[in-house]
């Protein structure tokens, strides 16, 4: 139900969903036939549940990555955070609950710091998800 009520502009902040893709969604999903489908389905019972993987520590927190990592791939740490519990976006907002700035960070540090999000050295952010060597979990 989310996605079919969701914006041009929030479906954007979707990893991977640029504006072609959320301009498709809002004309698929505001079409009649096709809410009326999809509500029929949902009466019939059709349920979809979320994705649940065991822990989840760091569920309802939005990453953002900057600059080069040392540790590890950035597609690697999207991947680790996602399996936490965390959302993934490509773009600063006041949706972003951590930035993780690495080596050479681009704009996006300035403009979190000034939207007072949390700002996460590489060091940080291998504590906050077991990473660090010794594994000391900072959750």
């Amino acid at each position: 139900e989310e996605l079919m009520n969701a914006d041009r502009d929030e479906l954007m902040q979707i990893e991977g969903v640029g504006e072609q893709v959320a301009a498709s969604l809002v004309d698929y999903f505001s079409d009649p036939s096709t809410r009326k489908m999809l509500e029929e389905l949902f009466a019939a019972g059709l349920t979809i549940e979320p994705e649940v993987a065991g822990d989840r520590p760091l569920e309802g927190r939005v990453f953002l990555f900057t600059g080069s990592l040392q540790s590890m791939s950035r597609n690697e740490a999207k991947q680790l955070v996602r399996e936490l519990g965390a959302q993934v976006v490509s773009g600063i907002s006041r949706r972003v609950t951590d930035l993780v700035a690495g080596e050479r960070p681009g704009s996006k540090l300035n403009k979190a710091r000034e939207l007072g999000i949390r700002v996460l050295t590489e060091e940080e952010f291998l504590v906050l998800t077991g990473r660090a060597k010794g594994g000391d979990d900072g959750t």
